[in-house]
């Protein structure tokens, strides 16, 4: 109940003071000499939104800066469309060059002519709307129309309830959000999320590919208890992949359910709560395979190219799945009730629609993925033990 009331308020918030935006940037023509970019979702989204970022940076013939949260820092790191990058704390923006500023006063003091806004704050918005310097505001209205969607429409049929959510991917609107920079421009080609590892490689991992031998990445699902996977399935997944060596990853949400999947496979590699977003991004770009729920590993592994298992819940694949260049297989049980906003189901007897999707499934995924032409001969480490991928 908490929960609803809070996210009610935040959405009235923005149709408020996103509205307002709207109006003034009526009146105004976009200059996009010093843009700035907005993306205050999570890690997934903003990966999401580096193919938008580097059409702004090609509009502005210069690198941008960008706006994000505290956690999505790592996703731009190394960026070459990215000039500096600036993190919600409270009410104020910091960098990791320089000091903290109120909202008000980093926007007067940078001047941008135009923001471009993948998902804002309400916080953000109001500063925005009273700033003393002009911008023209360009938005991404999809996110809180599927917000407002889901909501009022939970009652319609699942064929009505899906046509308003739309079929297109949410990478390319939030690309369509901004002009093209040459004529004819379209989407075919810059429909890839970027993302640069770190140059070196952690002792932690070091010692991981001292074995020299391939390795299927897994991953437990994070945060939502609707996107994770229940310890029955992740065990029979990790039994089924046979003598093949398993890496488990994930934040510190799930270092529990490593200890439990390392007790009962002492074989495993427990990574989850060991390493930052760029190791693990790393990590994926040598995996032979992943595995994973819906989450920014999800994201992460199909912008590394790596050949991938998704399995999609109350997100529809259409418009969140992994974009993968056909290197991916989505399980989906695309269930009457999806899409939807929640973090803990509370239908299918406490199980998520994920969470329905059986290890032998799974298993049956991985197989048909490695039979296929984008995983023969694609992974960077030395390939013994690919025989063994079951």
């Amino acid at each position: 109940m908490k929960r609803t009331l809070h996210d009610t308020v935040d959405f009235l918030g923005v149709l408020v003071w996103g509205g307002l935006l709207r109006l003034r940037a009526r009146c105004r023509v976009p200059s996009w000499d010093n843009p700035l970019v907005v993306s205050m979702a999570g890690i997934g989204d903003l990966l999401l939104a580096t193919p938008m970022i580097r059409k702004v940076s090609q509009i502005s013939g210069k690198p941008v800066d960008v706006l994000t949260t505290a956690v999505s820092l790592p996703v731009l790191e190394g960026n070459p469309w990215v000039r500096n990058v600036f993190f919600m704390k409270g009410e104020a923006v910091s960098s990791t060059g320089s000091g903290t500023l109120p909202v008000s006063e980093f926007l007067n003091k940078n001047s941008f002519s135009v923001i471009v806004s993948a998902r804002s704050t309400p916080g953000l918005l109001r500063a925005i709307t009273l700033s003393e310097k002009p911008v023209f505001w360009c938005e991404n209205p999809m996110y809180e129309r599927l917000r407002l969607r889901t909501r009022l429409a939970g009652w319609l049929s699942e064929g009505r309830r899906k046509r308003f959510h739309g079929s297109r991917h949410m990478a390319r609107l939030l690309w369509e959000m901004v002009p093209s920079p040459s004529p004819g421009q379209d989407w075919r080609g810059l429909d890839k999320p970027f993302m640069s590892p770190p140059g070196k490689a952690s002792s932690t991992l070091a010692a991981l590919w001292g074995q020299e031998e391939a390795y299927v990445v897994i991953h437990a699902g994070g945060k939502d208890p609707i996107r994770k996977l229940t310890a029955g399935v992740l065990s029979g997944v990790v039994s089924g992949l046979g003598k093949d060596r398993v890496v488990l990853v994930g934040g510190a949400e799930d270092v529990d359910l490593g200890v439990e999947m390392k007790k009962r496979h002492p074989g495993l590699w427990d990574m989850t709560g060991r390493l930052g977003l760029g190791e693990v991004f790393l990590l994926l770009k040598h995996a032979a395979a992943c595995i994973a729920p819906d989450s920014a590993i999800m994201h992460m592994a199909a912008t590394a190219g790596t050949p991938l298992v998704a399995l999609m819940g109350n997100a529809l694949p259409e418009t969140y799945g992994p974009l993968s260049g056909g290197r991916a297989f989505v399980l989906s049980r695309r269930p009457p009730c999806s899409p939807c906003n929640r973090r803990v189901c509370g239908k299918y007897g406490g199980l998520s629609c994920v969470q329905d999707i059986s290890a032998g499934e799974i298993l049956e995924a991985f197989r048909k993925l490695r039979k296929s032409r984008s995983f023969a001969g694609e992974t960077s480490l030395p390939c013994h033990g690919m025989e063994n991928l079951r």
